[in-house]
């Protein structure tokens, strides 16, 4: 019986010691984290950022935007979109572990409305991101200034609105299984931010759940689309503003491009 006190004595102890280590390292990460500076950044390697060249570029088409008939044929079939594509870059997603996964995504063009964004996997799904003119130099400016800070050891890991510190505007969404079945669609807002993963500030693009417009014709497809978070490393966000920029579109859009205010619209906060 001594025998057996003891034992447990000593497996007391050292479950104490064990909780009291775990405490201190705990609060050692808080008190760590408070701001970073751009010295200590956890920076990916920006080598493994690789840009596929521009091919012919293959054109599929997806759902439509505009649905005109109720029978279960249109809902397939009437006013799909057709989208271009225009090369592969890298970006990263989130998986249910929240860990940050390395994707191969594709710019995407949609001539007929003058959209350009890019196409994604994100999770079990497929996500294309297409932006209009007047997102594109919102999208474009965000960029700049998070480059910015970034240089200007301005970014904060304990800031709480970072994910839309440079902004928001609307985008045009589709969504499915796989690429060339993106027949659901939204128009949510995208915001436009920064958030740290991994010790490293990784520019955002973040959409909020936003209503399927499918629904209004197919009652069997989803309410509405996920939240969707799109991560990039300084050279991944500069090769896709440098894609979405108006003088690389103008020939992608066959020189045709519709002037509008390119006012950007600035998010409070």
């Amino acid at each position: 019986m001594k025998l057996v006190k003891t034992i447990m004595k000593t497996a007391g102890v050292l479950l104490a010691a064990s909780m009291l280590f775990c405490s201190c390292q705990s609060t050692k990460t808080s008190d760590s984290t408070t701001v970073q500076s751009d010295s200590e950044y956890n920076v990916p390697s920006e080598d493994e950022v690789a840009v596929k060249p521009e091919s012919e570029g293959e054109v599929y088409e997806s759902g439509t935007s505009e649905p005109q008939s109720d029978s279960f044929l249109s809902r397939l079939t009437q006013g799909s979109v057709k989208f271009k594509e225009a090369g592969t870059f890298e970006l990263s997603t989130t998986g249910f572990n929240a860990k940050l996964k390395k994707q191969e995504a594709t710019f995407m063009l949609d001539a007929k409305n003058y959209n350009a964004g890019f196409g994604s996997p994100i999770m079990a799904a497929y996500y294309v991101v297409l932006m209009d003119q007047k997102t594109r130099s919102v999208f474009i400016n965000a960029v700049n200034s998070y480059l910015s800070d970034f240089e200007n050891k301005k970014l904060n890991r304990k800031d709480k609105k970072s994910y839309k510190r440079y902004g928001k505007s609307g985008a045009t969404i589709y969504w499915g299984v796989i690429k060339s079945q993106t027949s659901n669609y939204a128009y949510p807002d995208a915001f436009f931010g920064y958030t740290f993963k991994d010790k490293s500030p990784y520019f955002t693009i973040t959409m909020y759940p936003t209503v399927n417009e499918k629904r209004k014709v197919d009652d069997s497809v989803a309410e509405e689309s996920m939240i969707v978070n799109f991560y990039f490393t300084k050279a991944q966000a500069r090769t896709l503003a440098d894609f979405l920029a108006e003088d690389n579109l103008y020939n992608f859009f066959g020189g045709n491009t519709p002037l509008v205010d390119e006012t950007p619209a600035v998010d409070e906060y």
